[in-house]
């Protein structure tokens, strides 16, 4: 990287990622706006047409990232937060908050990514899930009405992206998960306020 006095932190491109879908990218280029921007989705479909020069990114992915050891030093992992699937969202969002833009990807480095099905949450659970944890996010990194905007318009995708995958698949597990997740919404809020409340006194 030219710029490597401004790269805390390296990544590359996961080969079988879902972004390699433009469908799948659009949607997240459109509803992952302000304080959720993710570049991955974009940055991975793109990944062969460009020159391998690096490319800033607003996030890397955990199994293909390395950080400067200040970075580690500076920002812990903090499994107590209770991200999974946007673990890597949360560490990204809160060096950038810490340090600045400083994050790059090299199209150049890729892998492919096989999950283990017993590590994965069935149809329903991942979409609640994945719901409980974008309010999660907003809980700990909004700031301004604008990033209060930015969680309602997510609401919106999810539940679209939702609805897309149950008629894909034919089952009414994802869509009904998201719903279980937006159920739950009013509760968590309520849980955070009081884990607030409690900090403050």
């Amino acid at each position: 990287v030219s710029q490597s006095r401004y790269a805390l932190g390296v990544g590359g491109v996961c080969r079988n990622s879902p972004g390699k879908n433009l469908v799948y990218a659009l949607m997240h280029k459109i509803f992952y706006r302000g304080v959720f921007r993710d570049s991955r989705p974009w940055i991975t479909l793109k990944a062969g047409q460009e020159n391998g020069s690096p490319i800033p990114s607003t996030a890397l992915s955990g199994g293909i990232s390395a950080y400067r050891r200040k970075v580690l030093k500076a920002i812990p992992f903090v499994p107590e937060e209770g991200f999974h699937m946007l673990e890597d969202m949360h560490f990204s969002r809160n060096l950038i908050e810490r340090f600045g833009p400083c994050l790059w990807i090299n199209p150049q480095a890729t892998l492919q990514h096989f999950p283990a099905k017993e590590g994965r949450a069935r149809l329903g659970e991942f979409e609640k899930r994945r719901m409980e944890e974008v309010l999660r996010f907003y809980h700990y990194h909004q700031k301004k009405i604008s990033d209060t905007l930015s969680f309602f318009w997510l609401c919106v995708g999810l539940t679209i992206f939702s609805l897309l995958k149950s008629c894909i698949l034919g089952s009414h597990k994802p869509f009904f998960g998201h719903a279980k997740g937006l159920l739950n919404l009013s509760k968590l809020l309520n849980t955070y306020a009081s884990r607030d409340l409690k900090k403050t006194k």
